[in-house]
């Protein structure tokens, strides 16, 4: 729900994508504000760094994220820039046989 808040606040004309896909997104917010949406390898964290606010997790105790190398990607579809977000969590529980759960989540924003 963060992302999708943060990705919609975007001035569409800023929007800076990677190139296929990629780990993370900034744009412009509608407020004149900068943001940087990204996932981190290495943290196993999501995050938003905001130039005027600071960072902040949108991960947070024992959920961490799993391979964060498809984490963004962006496409125009009728002349609109469709943005995907596609990530794995790790919750932090593990069922009788010790298989850490996970969910996946997949979302699709159109900032206007």
């Amino acid at each position: 729900v963060e992302l999708k808040k943060n990705i919609l606040d975007a001035n569409i004309d800023s929007i800076v994508c990677p190139v296929g896909v990629g780990t993370s997104i900034s744009f412009a917010t509608k407020s004149g504000g900068q943001t940087i949406l990204q996932c981190d390898n290495l943290t196993s964290k999501i995050a938003s760094v905001s130039a005027q606010s600071g960072t902040f997790n949108l991960t947070s105790g024992e959920v961490t994220v799993m391979d964060c190398d498809n984490f963004v990607s962006c496409e125009i579809s009728s002349g609109l820039k469709v943005t995907s977000v596609d990530f794995n969590l790790n919750i932090g529980i593990t069922d009788s046989q010790g298989v850490g759960q996970t969910w996946s989540f997949v979302s699709k924003v159109v900032p206007r």
